[in-house]
């Protein structure tokens, strides 16, 4: 079995094979202008070496895909009322090709929701709305879990049957993106993993009769005096347990409440409903049946009081290798059996769970059977695109007026498909720019220090000091400049601190606005208040200015050894941050992420390099002010060249010399096989395909032909004579020349052509606007 995270992994790969990054370029090619012998039913599809020298005889152009061309896709799964939507299950195959499972919906505001709870089975009747990060519950009693909202920009990858999904590959972006809401979802799962999905009921047992469950209570009968509330509340120290316990009086007058002296104990707990202590649980240790007062394993964290309701309830035993989940079963009112398993807390870090109720029955057949289901790893919303599925990447070309201007042909074209890294004749090399988000890893600043009064107490104890956070500003809590401490000279009373946040000031007199400065968590502090300490002098080292990185300057990188050429620099204000455009890309940067566990990590740093023309290598600078670390790419900057290249040749053709005859319409048919033939040897020198005819509006006695070359290579001559296919044989162009030729701009025959698609026939002008979408996806088992 394959799956479908490996299938997850090949089509992030093969979407990544796009970026700017990737080593390959992939081209989207247009062919085929000839009919099939069916219009309406094109020709199959053949994996075979011979079908593919055919569809590159075929082709008519290549355009190049963009990174922002390509989106990995899911299921179209719409929310609709009155639908019964799947619920996430970690024991079901989500991902079945053959019986597909709709646990997730797009609304019509572009949400994409997971269903975590279908509540049991019910029609879901309200769509769930916002892009909280805490569950949606909607009043049908679903569930819902928002995943990511599709951006305005990604609007056009949706089609019938596909939606776009988001993989987020950095962790800044611009405050209005859509993307930011994704991205606190998945960051908030990625620190609160392995949860408790949902308990389900796969068997209902037998009543609890004892069980006190009154919400919400029928309103066609009449409600017994006082109902549940609290009738009796106090703590007191337990000698036998050596500690402090809780005493709960329920309502006698409730017929549900047992006489039986600890018929609670043990199997059943107490749940504060509503009131003071609403939503705590205590397990009930002892019970007193003729007055009704219960003890509970500890206190409540509050004085429960006659306004506090309770319910008894049957206790589920959460069993596994996390911690802090807990729930509480839901009794049918009429029935006093349970319904449903309710997550107070759905935990966290649990691989392996179970849940028991807890009873004295001892027939198997009268237990409520429970089952858990899992969240996944890091809980749901940590990856879209893996959660949901993807395992499909939409690709969307457009051949604009723009495009056709070049092209200048007017047919049909019958076959659409992919081709890497084909040889694009006389073509200049790609430059793209990125844009990256970068920090420095060595700015510091030595601050001179003088103490008013007595020397404040950190400074008596300087190895203290080293690895707290220094910082200055307003007030404490409001810091316009943070520092880590590296040293202290108690001597030359000089702190050295690496620069977080922007820069130290002086403030060698009564503190100004904004200078005050502080010691963050120490001595239990969250902020120690430095207001008799000075700074009288500061000096930089490593920080960033407007001249730190030169244009056209190199730079290399220490763990995936990228290299760029530097186009542009602008730095931060804050002098330890900046964006630097690079181009002439080799390599892969390594921005920073978060790590399977969650955890906060770097990019890798970069250092500017100097060419040693000796041995023809890199040398690092040797400046430390010269380097930092690639916290992201903010953006990329397409090549600004043509990305529409010829797959046909160009022939232009003229009458014999003195022949004033015009040529005709009709002199060259669309999709005839024309050939050039020796006049004197007979030998067959070129074959192709008319892909169009054009004659020349101010000399009517020229003419451009548009040729699929199959075979050969037409040359310029005054003897060689073109012949074309007529209804039964070759017949001589008669008194036609060639006057030049200027062959396919991309080489036939190179490059790997990784996907081809034989469709119904598309009309081509150069007043049309042509959309092209394809769906590459991976299946099997």
């Amino acid at each position: 079995m394959i799956k479908n995270r490996f299938k997850n992994s090949l089509i992030k790969d093969f979407r990544q094979s796009f970026s700017a990054f990737s080593k390959n370029e992939n081209f989207l090619f247009i062919g085929k202008s000839t009919p099939w012998s069916n219009e309406n039913l094109p020709d199959p599809e053949i994996d075979s070496f011979d079908f593919e020298i055919r569809t590159w005889n075929d082709m008519l152009a290549l355009k190049k895909i963009l990174p922002e061309e390509v989106a990995l896709c899911i299921r179209k799964i719409l929310w609709t009322s009155n639908t019964v939507y799947n619920q996430y299950d970690d024991v079901v195959d989500l991902y079945s090709e053959t019986t597909p499972v709709d646990f997730y919906v797009m609304t019509d505001d572009k949400n994409i929701y997971k269903c975590i709870s279908n509540n049991n089975g019910s029609q879901s009747l309200y769509a769930p709305t916002g892009t909280s990060v805490d569950l949606i519950i909607t009043a049908d009693g679903y569930i819902w879990k928002y995943m990511y909202s599709i951006r305005p920009e990604m609007e056009d990858f949706i089609t019938n049957d596909f939606i776009p999904v988001e993989f987020l590959d950095r962790l800044i972006y611009e405050e209005s993106d859509l993307r930011n809401e994704q991205l606190a979802v998945e960051l908030d799962a990625k620190f609160n993993g392995g949860k408790i999905s949902n308990i389900i009921i796969t068997q209902v047992g037998s009543p609890y009769l004892g069980a006190i469950d009154y919400e919400p209570y029928p309103s066609e009968i009449e409600a017994p005096e006082d109902l549940h509330f609290v009738r009796y509340y106090s703590t007191g120290f337990d000698s036998g347990l050596g500690k402090t316990v809780g005493f709960v009086g329920l309502n006698k007058k409730l017929t549900e409440v047992s006489n039986i002296d600890n018929f609670y104990t043990g199997n059943y707990i107490i749940y504060i409903s509503t009131g003071p202590g609403a939503g705590e649980v205590r397990n009930i240790i002892s019970y007193d049946g003729t007055t009704g007062i219960l003890a509970t394993d500890s206190p409540f964290s509050v004085n429960l009081t006659g306004l506090s309701t309770y319910k008894i309830l049957p206790k589920v035993l959460l069993v596994g290798d996390g911690t802090n989940a807990s729930c509480i079963s839901v009794l049918n009112n009429e029935t006093n059996k349970i319904k449903e398993i309710k997550i107070l807390n759905p935990g966290k870090n649990y691989k392996t769970v179970t849940a028991e109720v807890l009873t004295t029955k001892t027939d198997i057949k009268e237990k409520t059977i429970l089952r858990v289901i899992k969240t996944p790893l890091y809980t749901h919303g940590a990856e879209a695109a893996e959660e949901l599925g993807c395992k499909n990447a939409i690709i969307r070309s457009v051949f604009d007026s723009r495009d056709n201007q070049k092209l200048k042909f007017f047919n049909d074209y019958r076959q659409v498909g992919i081709i890497q890294n084909p040889k694009i004749i006389g073509r200049v090399p790609v430059q793209e720019k990125l844009v990256l988000d970068i920090e420095s890893f060595s700015a510091t600043q030595d601050l001179n220090l003088n103490f008013i009064g007595s020397t404040p107490a950190p400074f008596t104890n300087p190895t203290s000091l080293i690895g707290k956070t220094i910082t200055q500003g307003i007030t404490e809590g409001a810091e316009q400049v943070v520092g880590v401490i590296k040293q202290y000279n108690s001597l030359q009373k000089a702190l050295r601190v690496s620069s977080i946040q922007g820069r130290f000031r002086i403030n060698s007199s009564d503190p100004s606005f904004g200078n005050k400065l502080y010691l963050k968590d120490y001595d239990n502090e969250d902020y120690y208040d430095l207001s008799t300490t000075r700074i009288t002098n500061t000096f930089t080292a490593n920080h960033y200015d407007n001249n730190t990185f030169i244009k056209n300057t190199k730079i290399l990188t220490d763990q995936t050894y990228t290299t760029a050429t530097i186009d542009s620099w602008s730095p931060n204000l804050d002098g330890i941050s900046g964006k630097l455009t690079v181009r002439d890309i080799k390599g892969a940067f390594k921005v920073t992420s978060y790590d399977i566990s969650g955890n906060l990590v770097p990019g890798e740093r970069f250092t500017t390099v100097l060419i040693d023309t000796s041995t023809t290598t890199f040398v690092k600078s040797g400046n430390a002010g010269k380097s930092g670390i690639v916290s992201g790419i903010l953006q990329t900057i397409p090549d600004e060249q043509s990305t529409v290249f010829r797959t046909t040749a160009t022939i232009e053709v003229s009458k014999s010399y003195g022949v004033t005859e015009s040529f005709g319409n009709e002199t060259f048919i669309r999709d005839r096989v024309v050939k050039q033939i020796d006049s004197l040897t007979g030998v067959t020198l070129a074959v192709g395909t008319v892909v169009d005819w054009t004659i020349n509006i101010n000399d009517p006695t020229k003419g451009t032909l548009l040729i699929n070359v199959s075979e050969g290579q037409f040359i310029v001559s005054t003897d060689r004579n073109l012949y074309q296919f007529g209804t039964e044989d070759f017949y001589s162009i008669e008194e036609t020349i060639v006057c030049s030729v200027i062959s396919s701009e991309a080489q036939k025959y190179t490059g790997n052509m990784i996907y081809i698609n034989n469709i119904l026939p598309i009309r081509h002008g150069t007043d049309s606007l042509e959309e092209i979408k394809i769906i590459i996806g991976f299946w099997g088992k």
